[in-house]
């Protein structure tokens, strides 16, 4: 697969910001900005790491339903 690499680069991005987003979260400092900055770089990739991933979670959330 030749985007391997570059899908792993982006994972780890997304990974980075996601962590700092929790980190951010966790003090108390959830805005709004924090937020939609992550969303627009989630947009923004096309490397095909959500394609690739997103079976994987689509069965966890199946497999784990929660019941209301």
């Amino acid at each position: 697969m030749e985007n391997t690499g570059a899908i792993a680069k982006q994972a780890d991005r997304l990974r980075h910001r996601w962590n700092k987003f929790s980190e951010l979260d966790a003090k108390g400092d959830n805005s709004l900005e924090n937020v939609i900055e992550l969303i627009d770089e989630w947009t923004a990739d096309e490397s095909g790491y959500d394609e690739q991933t997103y079976p994987q979670i689509e069965t966890g959330l199946n497999q784990n339903r929660l019941s209301l």
